[in-house]
Protein backbone atom coordinates (compact mmCIF):
# COMPACT_ATOMS: atom_id res chain seq x y z
CA UNK A 1 0.00 0.00 0.00
CA UNK A 2 3.00 2.34 0.94
CA UNK A 3 4.38 1.52 -2.44
CA UNK A 4 1.07 2.26 -4.59
CA UNK A 5 0.38 5.66 -2.51
CA UNK A 6 3.94 6.49 -3.34
CA UNK A 7 3.79 5.71 -6.99
CA UNK A 8 0.80 7.97 -6.95
CA UNK A 9 2.19 10.78 -5.61
CA UNK A 10 4.90 10.78 -8.41
CA UNK A 11 2.31 10.69 -10.63
CA UNK A 12 0.83 13.78 -9.15
CA UNK A 13 4.04 15.69 -8.83
CA UNK A 14 4.72 14.26 -12.96
CA UNK A 15 1.40 16.00 -13.45
CA UNK A 16 2.27 19.31 -11.82
CA UNK A 17 5.25 19.44 -13.53
CA UNK A 18 4.00 19.25 -16.76
CA UNK A 19 1.14 21.53 -15.99
CA UNK A 20 3.58 24.10 -14.97
CA UNK A 21 5.39 23.64 -18.25
CA UNK A 22 2.35 24.48 -20.21
CA UNK A 23 2.55 27.94 -18.88
CA UNK A 24 2.98 31.06 -21.21
CA UNK A 25 6.23 32.63 -19.63
CA UNK A 26 7.73 29.50 -18.51
CA UNK A 27 11.44 29.24 -19.39
CA UNK A 28 12.83 25.71 -19.43
CA UNK A 29 16.04 24.55 -17.16
CA UNK A 30 18.11 21.45 -16.80
CA UNK A 31 16.53 20.98 -13.64
CA UNK A 32 13.05 20.01 -15.39
CA UNK A 33 14.74 17.63 -17.35
CA UNK A 34 16.57 16.29 -14.10
CA UNK A 35 13.57 15.90 -12.06
CA UNK A 36 11.43 14.36 -14.96
CA UNK A 37 14.04 11.67 -14.96
CA UNK A 38 14.71 11.44 -11.97
CA UNK A 39 10.66 10.54 -11.02
CA UNK A 40 10.57 8.23 -13.78
CA UNK A 41 13.56 6.39 -11.96
CA UNK A 42 12.59 6.44 -8.84
CA UNK A 43 8.86 4.85 -10.22
CA UNK A 44 10.92 1.72 -11.79
CA UNK A 45 12.87 1.83 -8.33
CA UNK A 46 9.99 1.46 -6.61
CA UNK A 47 8.18 -1.00 -9.11
CA UNK A 48 11.38 -2.95 -8.04
CA UNK A 49 11.03 -2.73 -4.84
CA UNK A 50 7.49 -4.24 -5.01
CA UNK A 51 8.83 -7.01 -7.04
CA UNK A 52 11.09 -7.94 -4.94
CA UNK A 53 9.49 -7.64 -1.54
CA UNK A 54 7.02 -10.49 -2.89
CA UNK A 55 10.03 -12.74 -4.93
CA UNK A 56 13.38 -12.18 -3.57
CA UNK A 57 13.72 -9.44 -0.97
CA UNK A 58 17.95 -10.25 -1.19
CA UNK A 59 17.92 -8.78 -4.74
CA UNK A 60 16.60 -4.87 -3.92
CA UNK A 61 20.38 -3.86 -3.79
CA UNK A 62 21.29 -5.00 -7.02
CA UNK A 63 17.88 -3.39 -8.81
CA UNK A 64 18.66 0.12 -6.60
CA UNK A 65 22.09 0.29 -8.64
CA UNK A 66 20.85 -0.55 -12.04
CA UNK A 67 18.22 2.72 -11.21
CA UNK A 68 20.72 4.94 -9.98
CA UNK A 69 23.16 4.13 -12.52
CA UNK A 70 20.33 4.21 -15.48
CA UNK A 71 20.07 7.75 -13.97
CA UNK A 72 23.18 8.82 -14.46
CA UNK A 73 23.36 7.49 -18.09
CA UNK A 74 19.75 8.49 -18.98
CA UNK A 75 20.62 12.25 -18.25
CA UNK A 76 24.53 11.75 -20.14
CA UNK A 77 22.26 10.56 -23.37
CA UNK A 78 19.26 13.51 -22.86
CA UNK A 79 22.09 16.42 -22.38
CA UNK A 80 19.75 18.97 -20.23
CA UNK A 81 21.65 21.78 -21.62
CA UNK A 82 21.42 21.01 -24.97
CA UNK A 83 17.56 20.34 -24.51
CA UNK A 84 16.74 23.62 -22.87
CA UNK A 85 19.17 25.68 -25.83
CA UNK A 86 17.16 24.37 -28.33
CA UNK A 87 13.68 24.35 -26.44
CA UNK A 88 14.21 28.15 -25.35
CA UNK A 89 15.43 29.60 -28.80
CA UNK A 90 12.29 27.70 -30.27
CA UNK A 91 10.45 30.54 -28.49
CA UNK A 92 12.13 32.97 -29.99
CA UNK A 93 11.70 35.81 -27.38
CA UNK A 94 14.43 38.45 -25.70
CA UNK A 95 13.54 36.49 -22.06
CA UNK A 96 14.68 32.90 -23.54
CA UNK A 97 17.47 33.76 -25.07
CA UNK A 98 18.52 35.79 -21.81
CA UNK A 99 18.78 32.57 -19.75
CA UNK A 100 20.98 30.60 -22.17
CA UNK A 101 23.96 32.38 -21.41
CA UNK A 102 23.82 30.47 -18.01
CA UNK A 103 24.35 26.91 -20.17
CA UNK A 104 27.61 24.79 -20.27
CA UNK A 105 29.30 24.22 -23.22
CA UNK A 106 27.01 21.44 -23.86
CA UNK A 107 24.55 23.83 -24.97
CA UNK A 108 26.72 25.85 -27.02
CA UNK A 109 26.20 23.50 -30.65
CA UNK A 110 22.70 23.92 -30.13
CA UNK A 111 23.08 27.60 -29.47
CA UNK A 112 25.03 28.10 -32.88
CA UNK A 113 22.56 26.06 -35.01
CA UNK A 114 20.13 28.68 -33.63
CA UNK A 115 22.03 31.39 -34.90
CA UNK A 116 22.63 29.68 -37.92
CA UNK A 117 19.37 28.83 -39.08
CA UNK A 118 17.52 31.01 -40.89
CA UNK A 119 14.26 31.15 -39.53
CA UNK A 120 15.88 31.08 -35.99
CA UNK A 121 15.72 34.08 -33.63
CA UNK A 122 15.28 37.40 -34.79
CA UNK A 123 16.73 41.26 -33.96
CA UNK A 124 17.61 41.83 -30.36
CA UNK A 125 17.86 38.71 -29.39
CA UNK A 126 19.75 37.43 -31.80
CA UNK A 127 22.42 40.26 -31.65
CA UNK A 128 22.42 39.27 -27.55
CA UNK A 129 22.87 35.75 -28.37
CA UNK A 130 25.54 36.48 -31.09
CA UNK A 131 27.48 38.32 -29.19
CA UNK A 132 26.99 35.96 -25.71
CA UNK A 133 28.69 32.97 -28.18
CA UNK A 134 31.42 35.44 -29.75
CA UNK A 135 32.32 36.06 -25.81
CA UNK A 136 32.43 32.50 -25.37
CA UNK A 137 34.62 31.74 -27.83
CA UNK A 138 36.86 34.53 -26.84
CA UNK A 139 37.02 33.14 -23.49
CA UNK A 140 37.91 29.91 -24.97
CA UNK A 141 40.72 31.38 -26.76
CA UNK A 142 42.47 32.63 -24.24
CA UNK A 143 42.22 29.73 -22.02
CA UNK A 144 43.98 28.27 -24.68
CA UNK A 145 43.99 24.47 -24.89
CA UNK A 146 44.79 23.54 -21.48
CA UNK A 147 45.73 20.74 -20.02
CA UNK A 148 44.80 17.49 -21.54
CA UNK A 149 43.23 16.65 -17.86
CA UNK A 150 40.71 18.86 -18.81
CA UNK A 151 39.56 18.51 -22.29
CA UNK A 152 36.19 17.19 -22.74
CA UNK A 153 33.82 16.49 -25.90
CA UNK A 154 31.64 19.08 -25.51
CA UNK A 155 33.92 21.78 -25.16
CA UNK A 156 35.87 20.04 -28.21
CA UNK A 157 32.32 20.34 -29.86
CA UNK A 158 31.37 23.99 -28.80
CA UNK A 159 35.03 24.90 -29.77
CA UNK A 160 34.38 23.59 -33.54
CA UNK A 161 30.66 24.90 -33.58
CA UNK A 162 31.66 28.16 -32.96
CA UNK A 163 34.84 28.33 -35.14
CA UNK A 164 32.31 27.61 -37.71
CA UNK A 165 30.33 30.38 -37.30
CA UNK A 166 33.43 32.87 -37.25
CA UNK A 167 34.43 31.04 -40.40
CA UNK A 168 30.12 31.95 -41.96
CA UNK A 169 31.17 35.65 -40.63
CA UNK A 170 28.19 35.11 -38.06
CA UNK A 171 30.01 35.85 -35.39
CA UNK A 172 33.03 38.07 -34.45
Amino acid sequence: LTIALSLVMLASALQRLVVWESVEHYINTPTRLYVRTFIAWLGVAYLWLLVTLWLRQDRFAVGGFVCALGFLVTLNVLNPDADTARYNLARRDDLSTRYVSLLSDDATPALAAGLAAPDGVQGEPREALRRHLSERLEAMERQGPGDWRSLHLARHQARQSLLALRAGGQID
